[in-house]
């Protein structure tokens, strides 16, 4: 039956006992790490590793009901090990025992009767004063005169009692003791797997991170090519160009050279009247203006080929990819990352003590202390869009150089009013705080955060909180499960003025087209930059 048991609460992909078990669509279920591997190295689109149908993350959900079913059949499973090492023992105890016995009857049959080293009687009393035994003579002696006597059979039965008290103790708490060995080993075993499953979880996160690096490097490079074959194009002609004259002019200067080098006069003349004078009168400049109404040209000067000529030059350039390549490749592989942190859009503000910017993510504090000062100290809050039942969350707050805020989770205890369940405060002039349960946690942190990270993790009903910049963990704060939480956000005490910085929900959003319009005008290469930036 306990191999039964086992056999159904085993994910089918890591063959070990489910851990935060979730299900598909079609009903399959398998460790949250697990399928979310799966699908991470499946490029975000995957298939059902049982059935292959296929899903999406939003098709990953939390399966409660199995993980209250797995834990009971863990702890099933773990007294009933525990009930049967128990009773392996108890059996191997009583042989033991049962061995002891018959050994020592035998013993009790030849070994002599005590006596006592003084009288040479036999010691039949105990001496409770003196905690020793005693013969007849020794009770009636002057060194244990007004001294407790009890016969030896009577005190030895007195101290089994006692010492089958504290079997019995010893016994139940070594089986104490064994569970709770075993409830270690086991947490220490589902530790390890868990790491083992982030390790691969993480390698292949990293290697989708690498390849991705690795294509737009390679489309980068590609773009790069273009531009250098559109550059040098137009350079590469006007070389072949100057090539092909300077062929020719060589061999024309050589033919000259040669002619001009004859020792035989007849041999130079036949050469120049067939050939030599009409090249040459071609390599001369007409002066057609002073031959009018001679009838003929005069000749200046030698016409050069290299008037037509000139060196062409140009430039590579990639505009802003050249000094800000790593930004715009970060803003690329936003697109692809998921999840990001929460952008969310306040939805839920005390409008007398604070105001929001236009874009939602920003608050500040105002100018009203309220009937003769009362609200002086008060602290306005303010809740983001999402109000989240499960799973785990994410949000950055840019809290900057402000004086005194706060951010957390927080539950819409009625329509209109926020009821913190975790907070990160900075109360000025007190320092660093979380408030959590009605218990406020003094904070000595070591620097001074401008962004705060806030984790929420509905499912173990915790949040925690870093230095966004850092991931330094500031603390986690537990709270109960089942409620519908929002991040919350307050800018804190007005102080005359002094904190009136806002308080703004970081937003992570890729590559716009604007972007691309952007850098396609810093650039005339255009080929290529959709396939770049757009993939």
């Amino acid at each position: 039956m306990a191999s039964a048991l086992l056999e159904q609460i085993l994910c089918p992909v890591c063959l070990c006992e489910f851990s935060d078990p979730v299900s598909l669509r079609c009903q399959h279920t398998f460790c949250r790490k697990c399928i979310t591997a799966h699908l991470v190295a499946s490029g975000g689109s995957g298939q059902c590793p049982e059935c292959r149908h296929p899903f999406i993350r939003k098709h990953i959900k939390a399966n409660r009901t199995l993980r209250n079913v797995v834990c009971a059949a863990r702890e099933q499973l773990l007294e009933q090990k525990t009930l049967e090492e128990s009773l392996t023992g108890m059996m191997m105890l009583e042989k033991s025992l049962t061995s002891m016995m018959t050994e020592t009857g035998t013993q009790r049959q030849e070994a002599p009767e005590l006596m006592c080293p003084q009288h040479e009687e036999k010691l039949k009393l105990f001496c409770e004063t003196d905690q020793q035994l005693v013969c007849l003579v020794c009770r009636d002696g002057s060194s244990h005169e007004g001294h407790k006597f009890r016969p030896v059979e009577e005190m030895a039965q007195s101290c089994k009692g006692v010492l089958s008290g504290a079997v019995a103790f010893l016994s139940k708490e070594n089986d104490n003791l064994d569970y709770m060995i075993s409830l270690q080993t086991a947490e220490i075993q589902k530790t390890k797997e868990e790491s083992r499953e982030l390790s691969v979880q993480i390698s292949a996160q990293f290697e989708q991170l690498h390849q991705l690096l690795r294509q737009k490097e390679q489309e980068v490079k590609t773009c790069l090519q273009q531009e250098e074959k559109r550059v040098l194009e137009p350079m590469q002609k006007n070389l072949s160009k100057m090539k092909e004259i300077y062929t020719k002019e060589r061999n024309t200067e050589g033919m000259l050279k040669s002619s001009l080098n004859s020792s035989q006069p007849i041999t130079f003349l036949q050469w120049w009247t067939s050939v030599g004078c009409d090249l040459v009168e071609k390599m001369l400049v007409h002066d057609e203006a002073s031959a009018e109404g001679t009838g003929s040209a005069t000749y200046h000067q030698f016409s050069s080929k290299m008037a037509d000529l000139s060196v062409s030059s140009d430039f590579l350039s990639l505009g802003p990819y050249e000094t800000h390549l790593l930004f715009f490749v970060w803003k690329d592989i936003l697109r692809n990352i998921q999840p990001v942190p929460h952008d969310d859009v306040i939805t839920l503000w005390d409008e007398a003590y604070a105001k929001v910017a236009r874009s939602g993510r920003s608050i500040q504090r105002v100018d009203r202390k309220g009937l003769f000062g009362l609200y002086r100290d008060y602290r306005p809050l303010a809740r983001g869009q999402g109000a989240h039942w499960g799973g785990q969350h994410y949000w950055e707050v840019e809290v900057g150089r402000k004086l005194d805020w706060s951010v957390g989770v927080c539950v819409e205890a009625s329509p209109g009013k926020l009821q913190e369940q975790g907070m990160l405060y900075l109360k000025h002039g007190r320092g660093y705080s979380v408030v959590a349960g009605g218990q406020e946690t003094p904070l000595n942190l070591q620097s001074r955060p401008w962004r705060v990270g806030v984790y929420l993790d509905c499912d173990e009903g915790r949040v925690s909180f870093y230095d966004a910049d850092s991931l330094i963990l500031f603390h986690t704060a537990e709270f109960g499960t089942g409620m519908p939480l929002s991040l919350c956000l307050s800018p804190g005490t007005h102080l005359d003025g002094g904190n009136y910085d806002a308080l703004t929900v970081c937003s992570y959003q890729p590559m716009s087209r604007s972007d691309v319009d952007f850098l396609k005008g810093c650039w005339r290469g255009t080929q290529g930059w959709d396939e770049v930036l757009w993939g």
